[in-house]
């Protein structure tokens, strides 16, 4: 019978420990304490800030010559979502995702957006790469 009390007790005590964000994830903003909103931004900003673009997506930005660097974090920062949506597998979320999470100061931190994943962050970075070629077509036009 002792043990039963203290097990319950400890159920008790172990339910009073929950964080409140954790009971609130699911609920509106509108219907949440101010107190209840401070933490879950809080918790949102620590993790947005411990998040880090990995060495693949340096390993990507790296074959980028600085023209194209500068150019493409012009691009994210400052485009339009329309300017997003030109590059080929962004569509509209993901162009809303990139703008809301601006300003970047390095090309490889879009690669933490939520929604860009490897595969179309190889694709930001080949949209860079273009962002400074010429167009060979002329060239081959003329010497036909």
């Amino acid at each position: 019978m002792k043990h039963k009390i203290i097990t319950v007790l400890s159920a008790v005590m172990l339910v009073g420990l929950i964080p409140t964000n954790a009971a609130t994830r699911g609920k509106s903003s509108s219907s949440m304490k101010s107190s209840d909103k401070a933490v879950a931004a809080k918790t949102t900003e620590k993790e947005s800030s411990e998040r880090k673009p990995g060495p693949k997506a340096k390993e990507l930005a790296a074959d980028l010559t600085t023209t194209q660097k500068s150019k493409l974090l012009v691009l994210l920062n400052e485009g339009t979502a329309k300017d997003l949506i030109a590059i080929n597998g962004i569509a509209k979320v993901r162009a809303a995702s990139i703008v809301e999470a601006r300003p970047f100061d390095k090309v490889e931190e879009v690669s933490i957006v939520k929604g860009i994943g490897k595969v179309t962050f190889e694709k930001v970075i080949l949209h860079g790469k273009s962002l400074t070629q010429r167009s060979s077509s002329k060239t081959k036009i003329a010497k036909k």
